[in-house]
């Protein structure tokens, strides 16, 4: 079994495996050391911040006694009639639990300890709490659930206090509650509770699941003998994590792992590895496989602040609250980034990319913004070969910043507060549904924009997807329409504005998926701003304008754009039949098989060769002499 010593605020998270004991070398603490099971810990003053715990218990141990558990000396013991169940100190109804600790007169020193605590105590000043006694109150006496020296406590009704004395019950500092530091008033636990003193400066320092609630003034005024922790209420309390520590804080860390198989707080402290909140623009976050079904994580109502999010469980992961997740380089080495390396991962919370940040996301692997993101000016790059969706349908926020698809998929239902440049695959929704862009979209070359089409009704995100864009559409690359297997193409089924915007430049290059098969195609069109499909006769050039037939007209296009082709930029109003850019002869072929087969009465009997030539050169002899009379 391992023994873990964190430290508050810090980077520090060491693992003792020692088979032997060394004293600590301050005359004060020289007893101050601890044993857990077969594992030893101990802690050597050499003057670093690292070393500022003195005293540690996290109750894993087997015989589910706390007393004589600390140290192999002899010397120090719990005073209590705690006992140890499930890996958590219980207390028995009004009891304390406290450990001899004598602190300094030069150095900060503090006492902190994760809580679970019962609501059926029934009136307020029945709490249960952290603390010190001094001199004045003697050896703690069981039974009495108090301390003589500084508290804090958390009282039934969610109320956090201060209290100098709780014999004489005079309050250091009141007002704040649970709802201060993100939790419910009937919050249990676990809650993170800590107390640090300053005897030098005269003030007293109290935290709740990392969050300040109180800094006052208070001077020491007898000397403090006892660190602990007590339940003053009618039902039994329970403390896990518990530590007394001598210093200043360590460094802040910047790596924290959510450490636990269970949904929670992301501010409750016990919650990461090593104990603290991640909150800050140089915080790397990793949510990994401790998880063996999905959790999920709130943020509360408060905004979180980190440089990176990574995902490596293959159970999923839901980020929730109504405070956002503020993704923020500090400027130090790479940018803001959010990586999935396994599984599918959900942000349920508000985002808000305050620098220019990645989202990285393996194969097969996907991300999911379910609320808004706000790009606040930014761009955000999507690298890797799996799925980012955006599902959100929450149009609050500016529209500047844009989303730079490099790599890998982008789809969804929702909208993207911004820009997106696809340099590779744009898919709206999940399967039909509609993407909204609210800016521009740009299409570039090399870029693919996946429309599934699974019904003839007409309507947009059920019976084929959409991209609409509030601003201008800049096209190229490729349009891949996907026919779903259950749909049966029917000429005149039509799926207007697959792609609408304020303002349209530019068309596919290359449309996949045209030839339906028996003379039928998907008859791509464009306006002004839009782009349209129809179920046609493929050489139907004039679809779009409500012809239903391979006439005169429509030969007469294709024949002119074949002989003047220049291999690429020709559309179905054109005479691509097929989707490849040009009109070559399987195009021509094509529309001269729909125009014989519309004037015999949908006859499929294929002109012979030298028929279809002759054809051919009969309206080659029609067009040329107009072609020529233009120049």
């Amino acid at each position: 079994m391992r023994f873990e010593l964190q430290a508050h605020h810090g980077s520090y998270s060491q693992r003792v495996t020692r088979a032997a004991f060394e004293p600590y070398t301050d005359s004060r603490f020289s007893h101050l050391v601890f044993k857990q099971a077969s594992t030893v810990a101990v802690l050597v003053n050499t003057g670093l911040a690292q070393t500022n715990i003195v005293i540690a218990d996290n109750f894993n141990r087997s015989n589910q006694l706390l007393n004589k558990s600390f140290s192999p000396v002899g010397g120090v013991e719990w005073d209590a009639t705690y006992t140890v169940v499930d890996h958590q100190a219980k207390g028995l109804v009004q009891d304390h639990a406290f450990v001899p600790f004598t602190p300094p007169t030069d150095k900060k020193f503090s006492v902190e300890a994760t809580t679970f605590r019962s609501l059926n105590s029934p009136t307020a000043t029945q709490v249960t709490g952290i603390g010190f006694s001094d001199v004045w109150f003697g050896t703690p006496v069981p039974g009495i659930g108090s301390a003589s020296s500084l508290s804090l406590t958390i009282n039934p009704m969610g109320a956090i206090e201060m209290w100098d004395n709780a014999i004489n019950i005079p309050r250091v500092a009141k007002g704040k509650d649970l709802a201060d530091v993100n939790l419910p008033i009937a919050e249990q636990g676990p809650i993170d509770m800590f107390l640090q003193l300053d005897p030098v400066n005269h003030r007293a320092i109290a935290e709740v699941n990392g969050i300040r609630v109180y800094d006052v003034s208070y001077t020491i005024t007898e000397q403090i003998t006892w660190a602990g922790m007590f339940n003053g209420g009618m039902e039994t309390a329970a403390i896990d994590e518990f530590a007394v520590r001598v210093g200043d804080f360590p460094a802040n860390p910047t790596s924290f792992e959510w450490s636990h198989d269970q949904s929670g707080l992301w501010q409750t402290q016990s919650n990461w590895e090593p104990k603290g909140v991640p909150n800050a623009n140089n915080a790397h976050v990793v949510f990994g496989d401790s998880n063996l079904i999905p959790r999920t994580v709130s943020v509360g109502t408060s905004d979180v602040t980190v440089k990176s999010i990574g995902f490596n469980s293959s159970k999923s992961y839901a980020i929730s609250g109504l405070g956002s997740i503020v993704l923020e380089s500090d400027g130090m080495g790479f940018e803001a980034s959010i990586n999935v390396n396994q599984g599918t991962h959900e942000l349920q919370a508000p985002v808000r990319i305050n620098s220019n940040a990645e989202v990285s996301v393996l194969s097969g692997m996907t991300l999911e913004f379910d609320n808004r993101l706000d790009l606040n000016g930014h761009t955000v790059a999507i690298n890797g070969t799996g799925t980012v969706m955006f599902n959100s349908k929450n149009i609050m926020g500016n529209t500047s910043g844009a989303i730079q698809v490099n790599s890998g998929v982008v789809s969804g239902s929702g909208t993207v507060k911004g820009s997106v440049v696809n340099a590779s695959n744009v898919s709206p929704g999940n399967s039909t549904g509609v993407l909204t862009v609210d800016g521009d979209y740009t299409q570039n070359a090399s870029a693919t924009l996946a429309i599934e089409l699974t019904g003839g009704g007409g309507m947009a995100g059920a019976d084929y997807d959409r991209l609409l864009v509030s601003g201008s559409a800049d096209l190229s690359g490729t349009l891949d329409l996907q026919v779903d297997g259950s749909y049966t193409p029917n000429i005149g089924d039509s799926m207007p504005r697959i792609v609408t915007s304020t303002n349209r430049s530019g068309v596919f290059a290359t449309v996949n998926n045209v030839d339906l098969g028996a003379r039928e195609g998907l008859a791509v069109t464009y306006t002004e701003t839009s782009v349209d499909v129809a179920i046609a006769l493929r050489g139907n050039n004039d679809v779009a304008a409500g012809d239903v037939d391979v006439d005169t007209g429509d030969l007469t296009t294709s024949i002119i754009n074949f002989t003047s082709a220049g291999g690429s930029g020709k559309t179905w109003a054109d005479g691509d039949t097929d989707g490849d850019g040009d009109v070559d002869t399987s195009d021509l072929t094509t529309a001269i098989i729909n125009f014989t087969s519309a004037m015999s009465r949908g006859a499929t009997a294929v002109p012979e060769p030298g028929s279809l030539l002759l054809l051919i050169m009969g309206m080659l002899a029609y067009v040329l002499p107009r072609r020529h009379s233009r120049v």
